[in-house]
């Protein structure tokens, strides 16, 4: 594939999942984001928070590839191994036998699960968010124009695997993908279990302040 053509797929996906994004998540109140229906283990907000860690985790190393000095070969096309294939093919939610839950390395789990009682603010993390996907943007524009940088291994959330940069690139933007679709999911939840309050209309989230706590 020609890196012109990969770079426009990649930046056009990560777009939509920021108008995904905007779509799902402008104007809510905290309650909403922070409510978890019933079934359910995270709040909407929760798996913009999850994504914040992964990204806390990859951006870095990423950013320090594109600032090596080491000396990179240009290329005009850019091959996607087998591992790259598959990662994408495993993050991506419609995909029968793949829409299977997967559990998270513990560091990249919600804080309320990783640490009792601790709070966050709703608004810090979509603002994280949106810079992330910005930086992302610009980390593969950079990488996948070179074949060294393509090739630079990074470190993975799980102990002593680590992954070419480029196969990180297709891990995460599904990923991304795949949690937001799961935050349109929860929140569908809650506004399912408001509509089911007609008898008390004023108690929307009786119970929200008490499971995210």
């Amino acid at each position: 594939m020609k890196v012109a053509q990969y770079l426009l797929q990649r930046t056009t996906e990560i777009n939509q999942h920021q108008q995904t994004f905007h779509r799902l998540f402008y104007f809510l109140e905290d309650q909403e984001l922070l409510f978890i229906p019933e079934g359910e283990s995270w709040a909407a907000i929760e798996c913009i928070e999850h994504l914040n860690f992964v990204f806390e985790h990859y951006l870095p190393q990423l950013k320090a590839i594109c600032i090596s000095d080491a000396s990179t070969t240009e290329q005009t096309e850019i091959s996607l191994n087998k591992s790259s294939t598959l990662i994408r093919k495993f993050m991506t939610k419609n995909l029968g036998l793949w829409q299977r839950s997967i559990r998270a390395a513990g560091k990249v789990k919600p804080r309320r699960l990783q640490k009792h009682g601790h709070k966050f603010s709703p608004q810090k993390a979509m603002e994280n968010f949106i810079d992330d996907l910005d930086q992302l943007k610009k980390i593969i524009s950079i990488i996948v124009s070179s074949t060294t940088l393509s090739n630079t291994k990074v470190n993975t959330t799980r102990p002593l695997l680590k992954i070419r940069s480029v196969t990180a690139i297709e891990y995460l933007i599904p990923h991304i993908g795949r949690h937001l679709n799961q935050a349109e999911r929860i929140l569908n939840g809650g506004h399912l279990s408001r509509e089911q309050q007609s008898n008390n209309p004023d108690l929307i989230y009786p119970t929200s302040a008490e499971r995210i706590a």
